[in-house]
């Protein structure tokens, strides 16, 4: 069966894709694509553009393969033909990219050598008898303008058993003649569904949390490849919850919640911010608080609550749209993060969140905060409402 590493080449991985079902996200794009295949109505120059690794050279290679099968079924490749076995070939780890219907190449490497002539030779004069003759050419936004044209000349007069398939990860440097002469495909990041059905299917020996799943999303930003290289590595290594948070890079949100849960009660909020320093380099806390803001920023004005739920966004009570841009714009204006002091920083985020409180009031509300041990890491009940009276913090109970 026709198996190339075709999401991440180099070496054995967990994952391996050999049908256009194999491929997670996209499925809009990649059932036009099937469809297309199975009715033989797929163009003969199209272009897949999209972010490095959402799978256009996958999904390429497995268009190569499914048009130049002699045994297709319902537009995917049957694995074991004899074209299907050298393409296998040619396409896989040790392969060169060419067999004698499919050829792939590296247009960064065509622009560096100057060689663009001979592509253009042998992609639209060089005669392939009747067999079907796919070439790819990867990274297109890589040749200058003027070699675009060279192609951008022959797309015209492209043989009827010629087809080329154009990647590229900016389609703005892709002239716009190329673009108007194609049909393009637009290759997304997955969805926080799409990177966990990845995950679990990479996944063979780590016991995962729902807040690992968000974890991991946040850390790949949902881009495939990514996700399976860091996935496929924590699984081998069977790594512990600690070193898999360490690697990760990411603050939970529990934490920023009991940090703004204490910004009216200052010895709280001061010791959340030592433990925090403690326990994370100064990057990965302004990274994370700026996430955290912006996703409060989505879950406040689109009610989009991916990592938030509407029960953690009521404890942020105090918090408004306003407050949080100028937060983002504090964060922003930080240029040498070696250079920051936190605690200053943290006292700047304080002063811009809480409420005014007099010293006394400060007192008195951090005991009173102590006494109901309030903890938002737990998933329980909320704790007493604090109010305002007689200068003093009361909850709701009445008691002082």
């Amino acid at each position: 069966m026709y198996t190339p590493p075709l999401l991440y080449k180099g070496r054995e991985i967990f994952l391996q894709i050999t049908k256009f079902s194999d491929i997670i996200g996209n499925s809009s794009t990649i059932s036009l694509i099937k469809k297309g295949l199975e009715k033989k109505t797929l163009p003969h120059f199209i272009l897949l553009e999209g972010l490095y690794g959402t799978g256009k050279s996958s999904v390429a290679e497995l268009i190569a393969m499914a048009l130049t099968c002699q045994n297709t079924i319902s537009g995917e490749a049957c694995g074991h033909c004899d074209i299907c076995l050298a393409n296998k070939k040619a396409l896989g780890k040790s392969g060169l990219g060419v067999s004698s219907c499919v050829e792939k190449v590296n247009m960064a490497v065509v622009a560096k050598e100057r060689n663009m002539i001979e592509q253009i030779r042998s992609t639209f004069y060089v005669l392939h008898s009747d067999q079907i003759y796919i070439k790819i050419f990867e990274e297109f936004h890589s040749l200058l303008e003027a070699d675009q044209q060279l192609i951008l000349e022959e797309t015209a007069r492209i043989p009827e058993n010629v087809y080329v398939i154009l990647t590229t990860t900016n389609l703005s440097k892709v002239i716009k003649e190329i673009r108007s002469r194609c049909l393009t495909f637009n290759f997304k990041r997955l969805t926080l569904g799409e990177s966990a059905m990845l995950v679990d299917r990479v996944n063979k020996k780590l016991r995962l949390k729902k807040s690992d799943y968000e974890s991991i999303y946040r850390k790949t930003n949902g881009i495939p490849r990514n996700i399976i290289i860091l996935v496929e590595f924590l699984s081998k290594a069977e790594a512990s919850q600690e070193e898999m948070n360490d690697l990760l890079g990411i603050i939970d949100k529990s934490v920023f919640l009991e940090l703004f849960s204490n910004m009216n009660h200052f010895s709280l909020y001061m010791e959340d911010v030592a433990r925090m320093e403690s326990s994370y380099s100064d990057t990965t806390i302004l990274n994370q608080l700026k996430e955290f803001l912006v996703q409060v920023t989505f879950a406040i004005e689109g009610d989009i609550y991916t990592f938030l739920s509407k029960k953690e966004i009521s404890i942020l009570n105090t918090v408004t749209i306003k407050k949080i841009y100028d937060a983002l714009k504090l964060i922003e204006q930080i240029k040498e993060i070696e250079k920051v002091d936190l605690d200053i920083l943290f006292l700047k985020l304080r002063r811009l969140f809480c409420n005014p409180m007099t010293v006394q009031e400060q007192k008195t509300s951090a005991s009173l905060a102590k006494n109901i041990k309030f903890n938002v890491r737990q998933e329980g009940e909320k704790p007493p409402k604090l109010t305002r009276f007689g200068g003093d913090d009361v909850n709701e109970s009445g008691n002082g």
